[in-house]
């Protein structure tokens, strides 16, 4: 009876600690209705044609073919608006490191897209500041949606 229930807790501890981790960490993760290459295409003209600034597109699917390694399409977008970010950093400078946002476009092992960003409110927690004070990130997560349905 012990080894069983050590099994169970052992077949467990996996799953609990991913749902934990996934609520600890504040991201906030959707599922695409469209591939990886059309979804960050379609994530950054919504994002531009509302005057937010793409820094940055890294390709890690691409970044490993050239290492000679296989990645599923996984895509990284840098992006921000400086009348957003900058009170912010200079609230708490150590928003630097989180800012500009970052959203991360994936595929899964069947071909679905996902798009993961943090939570404003995990941010704000992060780097010490009250939720009000990240609200200005708030529309990000509806733009974000906006683009991918």
């Amino acid at each position: 009876m012990r080894s069983g229930t050590a099994i169970a807790l052992l077949l467990l501890i996996p799953l609990l600690a991913s749902a934990a981790a996934s609520d600890e960490v504040g991201l906030i993760s959707r599922e695409s209705a469209y591939p990886v290459a059309e979804t960050v295409e379609r994530i950054e003209s919504t994002l531009t044609a509302k005057g937010v600034k793409v820094f940055a597109r890294i390709d890690h699917g691409r970044e490993a073919a050239s290492a000679g390694l296989d990645l599923r399409p996984t895509v990284l977008l840098i992006v921000g608006n400086p009348k957003v970010g900058t009170p912010l950093m200079d609230a708490a400078p150590t928003m630097g490191i989180d800012l500009p946002l970052r959203i991360l476009v994936w595929q899964d092992d069947q071909n679905r897209a996902h798009v993961v960003w943090n939570a404003p409110d995990y941010l704000a927690t992060r780097h010490g500041l009250d939720a009000a004070a990240t609200k200005a990130l708030a529309p990000m997560g509806g733009l974000i949606e906006a683009a991918i349905k």
